[in-house]
């Protein structure tokens, strides 16, 4: 009879076992598609802002073309002014320091040198913080791809506040200190 109760006890068990496989297998589960801060990367990396529309943080664009419009327009301001003043050092240095553009005729050939210097300098800058601005459109993109599920909600909060208590001990004292609740 022990025999008998075992061997119904193992044959329900494989059959309950054998049920449970067939269920989980004749259930399809759609895959949960994540936001991928990779994609997002890769977005603003191949053009500048589409990482943000990605991202859903449409407010950012205007940020990042206006600081890569700002240093491609000071980019081409001080290119111009130093190949003008290019310009005219070569061409003084040709014709035996007599200038030849009138809007450099009071220069000395040393002040259009340190001229020529700063205009490179700032040309230099431009170059600098437009590169800066490429790749921090990049990690914005990736860092709000990190954080695109992240939850701030309403119920999320820390609150601190001063807390007396009054405690026992022979005859009463008060205990002054914070209070620290942190609800989420």
């Amino acid at each position: 009879m022990k025999k008998l109760s075992l061997y119904i006890l193992i044959l329900l068990s494989a059959l309950n076992a054998f049920s449970q496989t067939n269920d989980t297998l004749s259930v399809v589960e759609k895959p949960i598609s994540e936001h991928s801060p990779k994609k997002a990367s890769i977005y603003s990396a191949v053009l500048p802002g589409l990482g943000q529309a990605y991202n859903k943080k449409y407010w950012k664009i205007p940020i990042v073309y206006a600081g890569l419009g700002g240093s491609a327009y000071f980019f081409a301001i001080s290119n111009a002014q130093f190949v003008e003043v290019k310009n005219e050092l070569q061409a003084r240095f040709e014709n035996n320091s007599m200038p030849v553009n009138p809007k450099f005729q009071n220069y000395a050939d040393n002040s259009l040198i340190s001229l020529k210097n700063s205009h490179q300098r700032n040309r230099e800058l431009a170059i600098i913080v437009g590169v800066v601005f490429y790749v921090l459109n990049i990690v914005d993109a990736s860092v709000d791809g990190h954080l695109y599920s992240f939850d701030v909600s309403e119920n999320l909060s820390l609150r601190i506040s001063p807390q007396t208590e009054n405690i026992a001990l022979g005859n009463y004292r008060k205990l002054n200190g914070i209070s620290i609740s942190l609800n989420f």
